[in-house]
């Protein structure tokens, strides 16, 4: 054989090789490895979903930007098995399987967001969270009564999101805007939402009374900074005026004015399996010109984790003091709780 024949050979023989081993190449180029998503809620510490012995979902920010949602509320209400329940304040309270609304735990970062059994969840700006996990079933162990039902926890960013403007138009005086700043240390965002003549509010079951929206308007702000690595400061803030009138067997009345305002805070603490937070929350809601009811609690909330043996023990303790008052500024109710928690796990 010549030596130009041998040449045309070998080439030939090394395209073959080659034509045979892109696919291979490409076929592995495309594999991908999903970890077991981790999660934080069910036990309080991270740990594989797999592991979880509770119905758990999580919903993180690919999934978030999917439905589109730019607030808590708008996610939750996509999540299969709860029942959403209006109110002509303008809130939106949370059920699970037709259970009452005071049996959800409502949770930002393990702290419970709940003020009397009330919580705001459109205040909350999408650009804050990292991922919302939710547990379907008990969880009052690990964090009370309230959460005979189930437990959303919204877990916030610890890194920067994007900076963004939103600003939308609609008919009946429509509109919505919101702004995120957000910097290696600090996300700040603030929202804008105002309606008129909204139509159909709420009814009361087996009533033939109803209320119709008038006026909307909701101010929300949130805010995180990264004091250090291992301390972190988060603030929210949301206030929603709302007039409804009240239809009786077809007559439209006066229905009511309502003013609430939130404020939300919390300074955590994390050192590996150490957890520290201090919080506080209030709630502020007038009624008319008659009632004027407010709402305070602070606490704290501690949790560390340690090795003995073949055994991990989880060790945790939290206090809360309540305060309400009534339309005359006169203490209605005032409970001091605490508890001590232990958790072994083998």
């Amino acid at each position: 054989m010549s030596l130009m024949s041998k040449k045309m050979v070998n080439g030939a023989v090394a395209l073959g090789c080659m034509l045979f081993a892109a696919p291979v190449m490409a076929h592995e180029a495309l594999n991908e490895y999903v970890l077991d998503p981790m999660m934080v809620t069910a036990a309080r510490y991270e740990k594989r979903d797999v592991d979880i012995p509770a119905a758990t979902e999580i919903y993180d920010q690919e999934k978030i930007e999917k439905l589109g949602a730019n607030n808590v509320m708008e996610v939750v209400k996509n999540i299969p098995g709860f029942t959403l329940t209006a109110s002509p304040t303008g809130n939106t309270y949370i059920g699970f399987r037709g259970i009452a609304k005071d049996n959800v735990a409502i949770l930002v970062n393990g702290i419970p967001l709940n003020q009397d059994g009330n919580y705001d969840l459109e205040s909350i700006s999408a650009d804050i969270i990292d991922r919302i996990e939710v547990v379907k079933g008990g969880a009052t162990v690990l964090y009370g009564s309230n959460a005979s039902a189930g437990v959303i926890n919204i877990i916030t960013n610890k890194k920067a999101a994007k900076n963004k403007v939103l600003i939308g138009f609609g008919d009946k005086n429509k509109f919505k805007g919101a702004v995120n700043v957000a910097t290696d240390k600090l996300q700040l965002s603030y929202s804008r939402q105002q309606s008129k003549d909204r139509g159909f509010v709420y009814k009361n079951s087996g009533a033939s009374n109803y209320y119709t929206g008038d006026k909307l308007e909701k101010d929300s702000l949130n805010l995180q900074y990264a004091i250090s690595d291992n301390l972190s400061l988060q603030y929210m803030y949301s206030k929603k005026v709302s007039d409804c009138s009240k239809s009786v067997n077809g007559v439209y009345k006066p229905g009511f004015h309502s003013d609430i305002k939130y404020n939300f805070g919390q300074l955590r603490y994390v050192n590996d399996d150490l957890q520290a937070t201090v919080f506080f929350r209030n709630r502020d809601w007038k009624f008319n010109t008659s009632t004027h009811q407010k709402g305070h609690n602070y606490g704290a909330d501690l949790q560390d984790k340690f090795k003995l043996g073949n055994t991990m023990l989880t060790v945790g303790a939290n206090y809360e003091n309540e305060n309400t008052k009534n339309s005359n500024n006169i203490e209605a109710a005032k409970r001091d709780s605490a508890a001590v928690f232990f958790m072994t796990e083998t």
